[in-house]
């Protein structure tokens, strides 16, 4: 047929699928020129830039519903008026990665650091820094995932910005070994990234940073090795200490083991 381009060709000048366009047809968004008796669809070269319309305003996230609202009115005012929005939607997004791309590069400096430093105690100069917390004692499985589901719903409710896994954060004067191998922790806390808003402050001064495999049966072990570090080193015990799991559950030597961050306050 003169002119006109069968849904498979039309697809192919779009570089896009039948599929697509077929749905295109279903919602109303762009329909065939002409559809003939033997259901056979096809389209005109003028719809080619009207694809295109479709194609560029949907790859910056406008959503369909919106691009279909112009192509019923089609005027250059509603375009432009949708471009508008688009662009704010657009720069919304463009924030929302570039703080995302802080927490992904501050987590590989620290996966680089634990790699780097695994199993090694070393006394290190910790910048003052923003948590939230949710205060509830861990000492086990069932109290850690209660007061992870807890903070998790602050986080999501003040639509913070937090390092990937939240910690545990816990006060010598409380300090306690489980019969597990388990230590003791006051409650629950993650960095506030990008945000005024937070509950405390993890204050800034001298750490003991530990970075080690495990899967927290054995952090009666790991404090013991810190405090034998901390005498070696004539350091005194602050008031608090922390732990951060860094990234996920990983298999190491055939175990499935957290890689965690150990920081206990010194003076």
């Amino acid at each position: 047929m003169t002119g006109y381009f069968s849904i498979s060709k039309f697809a192919h000048l779009c570089e896009t699928s039948r599929d697509t366009l077929l749905y295109y047809d279903k919602i109303n968004l762009l329909k065939p020129f002409l559809i003939e008796s033997n259901n056979y669809r096809y389209y005109t070269f003028a719809q080619y830039d009207t694809y295109l319309l479709i194609d560029s305003l949907k790859q910056v996230g406008t959503p369909l519903t919106k691009i279909r609202e112009l192509l019923e009115e089609r005027t250059a005012p509603h375009l432009l008026s949708l471009m508008n929005e688009t662009e704010k939607n657009l720069e919304t997004q463009i924030q929302k990665l570039t703080e995302r791309k802080k927490v992904l590069t501050r987590e590989k400096e620290e996966i680089t650091n634990a790699l780097k430093n695994r199993d090694s105690c070393q006394i290190v100069q910790l910048k003052e820094c923003p948590i939230i917390t949710y205060e509830y004692p861990i000492g086990s499985d069932i109290s850690f995932s209660h007061a992870l589901l807890k903070i998790n719903h602050l986080i999501k409710e003040k639509e913070l910005l937090t390092n990937y896994s939240p910690g545990c954060y816990g006060f010598f004067s409380q300090y306690q070994e489980t019969e597990k191998g388990f230590v003791t922790y006051a409650g629950i806390y993650a960095n506030v990234l990008t945000s005024s808003f937070h509950t405390t402050i993890r204050k800034k001064g001298s750490y003991i940073v530990l970075y080690t495999y495990t899967d927290f049966t054995d952090e009666v072990d790991i404090f013991k090795k810190v405090f034998a570090y901390a005498k070696i080193q004539k350091r005194t015990l602050g008031e608090s200490y922390y732990q951060e799991t860094l990234g996920c559950e990983f298999t190491k030597d055939g175990n499935s083991l957290y890689l965690s961050k150990y920081m206990f306050s010194v003076q």
